[in-house]
């Protein structure tokens, strides 16, 4: 992964420290989550994708994270926010000012991929096909940000 500022360096810890039964995104992903959210034609609330991020459990439900207290939640909900925002305001800006977060292989540097069976899904981050699977993603929105 390319050298974070401290704040993201801070949420991926915090995604990382949420104990079971959440499994939530990595920060790679979740980069790719927004800004399929962001992409997206309508408006998705907060409140539709953000219990996503938590993962889901081991029946296929989404997870309820457990924070040790109040302040913890805040601060990771405050992190996530502040990325959605992040790439918002790059997104509305234009140009190259987007700059999407994405794994690396330690050794080789190469972009990790999806791992999905179809061509399109191995070009794509993972993250960005999680945020298509929200009612509202379109295939038109897919189409033009993830081409096959």
């Amino acid at each position: 992964m390319q050298r974070l500022p401290s704040w993201l360096r801070k949420l991926d810890a915090a995604l990382e420290g949420l104990p079971e039964p959440a499994d939530p995104m990595m920060l790679s992903q979740l980069d790719g989550y927004l800004a399929g959210v962001m992409v997206c034609p309508d408006l998705i609330m907060p409140s539709e994708w953000l219990p996503l991020v938590w993962g889901k459990d081991d029946d296929g439900n989404i997870a309820e994270p457990i924070f040790e207290d109040e302040t913890q939640l805040r601060t990771t909900v405050d992190l996530v926010m502040r990325l959605y925002n992040t790439i918002g305001r790059d997104l509305t800006r234009g140009g190259d000012r987007y700059a999407p977060i994405y794994d690396a292989h330690p050794e080789t540097g190469e972009v990790i991929w999806s791992s999905g069976s179809s061509d399109s899904s191995r070009r794509c981050p993972y993250g960005r096909i999680a945020g298509w699977t929200l009612p509202r993603a379109t295939t038109m929105t897919r189409q033009r940000h993830c081409p096959s």
